[in-house]
C-alpha cells in the first residue's frame, strides 16, 4: 500500500515526465531540421564541431653553417594551439614554430648536412597535423689558413654555462648565461652584444638549455639548479628578449648539474633529461607541450654523472642518451624505448675524469660518434666511434689544453670535416680548436685566450659572416678570422694545409715626419678561388678603412703566382692600377685555385707619416669571392726609434 507521500511524488512526477519528453522531442526536431536546412550554418540551431588543426606546405630551405633563417608555409595554420618542430639528433641548432603564422625559426644551424624537419601542429582537442620539409645546412667557403680567431672580447656577465638562441626574434644570435640567475645578452649581428638583462631562476643555477616548451614559437629556457632537493626551472620567453618568472619542477634527485632537451616518448612535445652528480642518475621529465612537466623518472648510470647529450646511437629513430661519468672514467649509453623509458646503462671507457661530451660523425660513416672532454692535466679529448648499433670503440685520445671541461662540434676551416672546440678550465683560460681529417683523427690543438675558468663553449655565427665563431661562459667572444696574409716565402702547400704562419701587421719608423724602414719589405696575400675551365680574371682591391693615409702597397709580379689544387704553378699575368691588382690565368679544368699576390711595402717609404692616428688598417678583397677579405695593420714601431 502506497503512503501519502509516495502518492504525492507519483502525482508530481507525471507532469515532469511529460515536460521532459516534450523538450526532448522539440530538440530532436530542431536538430533534424537544422541538419537538413541549407543556408548559413551560423543561422542554424546546430553547430558542427571544430575540425582538427591544419598546416600549410613548407619549402625546402638551405642556409649557411651556424646561421639563422625562417621558413614560411604557403598557408597559415588553422585550429592550432601550439607547434613543435623536430629533426634528427644529428642537428645541434634550435627549431621553433609559431602557431599563429606557422613560421619556423631556425637558429644556429649546425653541423652541415641535410635534415628532414617535421612540423607538428596541436589542436585544442588533442588532434594533430604534420608537415615536413628538407633543411640543408651548407658548408661555408674554405677558410684558409686554418685556426684563426680574433682576440677575445670579454663581457661582464660570466657564469657556469651558456647557450645560443634568438630570444627577441630579430634574426641575430643571442646568449643565455647561467649565473646567479640567467643573463640574456642580445646580439646585434655584428659580433657585439647588449649589456646583460638578468632574470631569476632557481637556487644555484648551473646549466642552461634552449627549447620551446609551450609551442608558441618563442624560445624558452630550462635551467638545472645545483641544489638539494634538485630542481629544473622553466623560463618562458615572450619573443622580445624577456622571460617569465621561473616555474620549478622537482628534478628527481639532488644536485642536478646539466639539462638537455629531447622528445623521449615521441609525442612531439619537448622533454627534459637531467643528470645528478651525487645521485648517479639521469632523470626524465616528460613535457605536456604547455610548459609543464611530469614527475621525474630516474635511470641509473655510473658514478658522478656530469654532462649529457642526446643522440640516436642505434639508428632506430628513438632518442638515446650519452652521459659523461666524471669519477668513473667512462660514458654511459642509455638506449631509448620511444616511450620515455630507457634500457639499462652500458658503459664505455672514455678517459680521465670525463666532464663533457658531444655527438658528431668524425669518420664520415653516417654513424654517430662521441667526443669526450677529459678534465685532467695534461688535458685530452677522446673520440669514441659508433657502430650504429649502440656500441662504441675504445677511446682514441688527442691533446687539448689543461683541464678540458666542455667540448663542441664545428667546422672552423670549412673543409666539410667536423672539428672540435674545447673549453679549458684554467687560469689563464683558453679555448682549443682541433681540426678533423674526416677519418676520426684530429690535429694538435691551437689555443686561444679567453677569460678565466671557461666551463662551457658554444658555436655560433655572431657577426653573420658565414664563419663559425665561439663563445665561452666567462663571457668571451672569439670571432673567426680567415687571415690570408702570410710572410713572403710561404709555400702553396703550407697555405693549403693550414700550416702557414700568418702576418697581422707591417711596422714602420718615422724620420722628419716621413715613413722610413718598413718591415717586412714584402708579404703575400692568398685567396682560394673557384674557377671554370678556360681564361679567368680576378681583381684584388686594397681599401684603407682606418687612418689618415692614402698610399697603397705595390703588387709585384715577382713572387706572385697562381697554383692549382695540387700546388702546381700555372701561367699567369698580373697588372696593377692604383689600389687594384688584376690577375689573369688559364684554368685547365674547373676547380679550386690558389692566387698569391706578393705585395711590396717599400711603396710606403718616403710618404708623410699617418697623423694623428699612427695605425692604418688595410683590407684586401677579391671581387666576387666570398670570405676573401683579410686585414693588415700598418703600425708605428715603438722600439725602432
Amino acid at each position: 500500500m502506497k503512503t501519502r507521500q509516495s502518492r504525492r511524488q507519483t502525482r508530481l512526477g507525471a507532469p515532469a515526465l511529460q515536460i521532459t519528453f516534450s523538450i526532448a522531442l522539440s530538440v530532436a526536431l530542431a536538430i533534424s531540421l537544422s541538419r537538413a536546412a541549407p543556408g548559413n550554418p551560423k543561422e542554424g540551431f546546430w553547430q558542427s564541431p571544430l575540425t582538427g588543426p591544419t598546416l600549410g606546405n613548407y619549402p625546402d630551405t638551405s642556409l649557411p653553417l651556424s646561421t639563422n633563417t625562417t621558413v614560411t608555409p604557403d598557408a597559415t595554420p588553422t585550429n592550432t594551439t601550439s607547434i613543435n618542430v623536430s629533426t634528427s639528433t644529428d642537428f645541434n641548432g634550435t627549431l621553433a614554430g609559431d602557431p599563429t603564422t606557422g613560421v619556423v625559426q631556425v637558429t644556429d644551424a649546425h653541423p652541415a648536412g641535410t635534415y628532414a624537419v617535421t612540423v607538428t601542429a596541436f589542436g585544442s582537442g588533442g588532434a594533430t597535423a604534420t608537415k615536413t620539409f628538407r633543411l640543408t645546412v651548407i658548408t661555408p667557403v674554405t677558410c684558409l689558413p686554418v685556426g684563426g680567431f680574433s682576440a677575445a672580447t670579454n663581457l661582464p656577465a660570466g657564469g657556469s654555462s651558456l647557450a645560443v638562441g634568438d630570444f627577441n626574434g630579430d634574426g641575430n644570435q643571442d646568449l643565455a648565461v647561467a649565473n646567479v640567475g640567467v643573463s640574456i645578452l642580445l646580439g646585434d649581428g655584428a659580433g657585439h652584444f647588449s649589456a646583460a638583462t638578468n632574470f631569476p631562476a632557481g637556487i644555484t643555477p648551473f646549466w642552461v638549455a634552449v627549447g620551446d616548451f609551450n609551442g608558441d614559437g618563442k624560445q624558452d629556457l630550462a635551467v638545472a639548479n645545483f641544489t638539494s632537493p634538485g630542481t629544473v626551472s622553466i623560463l618562458l620567453g615572450d619573443g622580445a628578449g624577456n622571460f617569465s618568472a621561473p616555474t620549478s619542477f622537482a628534478a628527481g634527485d639532488d644536485e642536478p648539474d646539466s639539462v638537455a632537451v629531447g622528445d623521449f616518448n615521441g609525442d612531439g612535445k619537448q622533454d627534459l633529461a637531467v643528470t645528478h652528480y651525487i645521485g648517479g642518475t639521469v632523470s626524465i621529465l616528460l613535457g605536456n607541450g604547455a610548459g609543464h612537466f611530469s614527475a621525474a623518472t630516474n635511470f641509473g648510470v655510473d658514478n658522478t654523472p656530469y654532462l649529457l647529450a642526446v643522440g640516436d646511437f642505434n639508428g632506430d629513430g628513438k632518442q638515446d642518451l650519452a652521459v659523461a661519468n666524471f669519477n668513473s672514467g667512462n660514458v654511459s649509453i642509455l638506449l631509448g624505448n620511444g616511450d620515455g623509458s630507457f634500457s639499462a646503462a652500458t658503459n664505455f671507457p672514455a678517459g680521465t675524469n670525463p666532464s663533457s661530451l658531444a655527438v658528431g660523425d668524425f669518420n664520415g660513416d653516417g654513424k654517430q660518434d662521441l667526443a669526450v672532454a677529459n678534465y685532467a692535466i695534461p688535458g685530452t679529448v677522446s673520440t669514441l666511434l659508433g657502430d650504429g648499433a649502440g656500441n662504441f670503440s675504445a677511446p682514441t685520445s688527442f691533446p687539448a689544453g689543461n683541464t678540458p671541461s666542455s667540448v663542441a662540434v664545428g667546422d672552423f676551416n670549412g673543409d666539410g670535416k667536423q672539428d672540435l672546440a674545447v673549453a679549458n678550465y684554467a687560469v689563464p683560460g683558453t679555448v682549443s680548436t682541433l681540426l678533423g681529417d674526416g677519418a676520426g683523427n684530429f690535429s694538435a690543438p691551437t689555443n686561444f685566450a679567453v677569460g678565466g675558468f671557461p666551463n662551457s663553449v658554444a658555436v655560433g655565427d655572431f657577426n653573420g659572416d658565414g664563419k663559425q665563431d665561439l663563445a665561452s661562459n666567462n663571457v668571451s667572444i672569439l670571432l673567426r678570422e680567415c687571415n690570408q696574409i702570410t710572410p713572403t716565402g710561404t709555400t702553396c702547400s703550407q697555405f693549403a694545409s693550414g700550416t702557414a704562419e700568418t702576418l697581422g701587421s707591417v711596422q714602420y719608423d718615422v724620420s722628419n715626419d716621413l715613413i722610413q724602414r718598413v718591415l717586412p719589405h714584402t708579404f703575400l696575400y692568398w685567396v682560394p678561388v673557384t674557377a671554370p675551365a678556360g681564361n679567368n680574371t680576378f681583381a684584388i682591391t686594397q681599401t684603407i678603412t682606418t687612418g689618415n693615409f692614402n698610399t697603397f702597397f705595390g703588387g709585384t709580379g715577382n713572387g706572385s703566382n697562381v697554383f692549382d689544387s695540387n700546388c702546381v704553378s700555372l701561367q699567369r699575368r698580373f697588372s696593377q692600377s692604383g689600389n687594384m691588382v688584376t690577375v689573369r690565368f688559364n684554368a685547365p679544368a674547373a676547380g679550386t685555385y690558389f692566387i698569391a699576390i706578393n705585395f711590396s711595402a717599400r711603396s710606403l717609404s718616403g710618404q708623410p707619416a699617418p697623423s694623428p692616428t699612427t695605425t692604418v688598417h688595410y683590407d684586401f678583397t677579391t671581387t666576387g669571392v666570398p670570405d676573401s677579405t683579410s686585414g693588415l695593420d700598418v703600425v708605428l714601431c715603438s722600439s725602432c726609434h
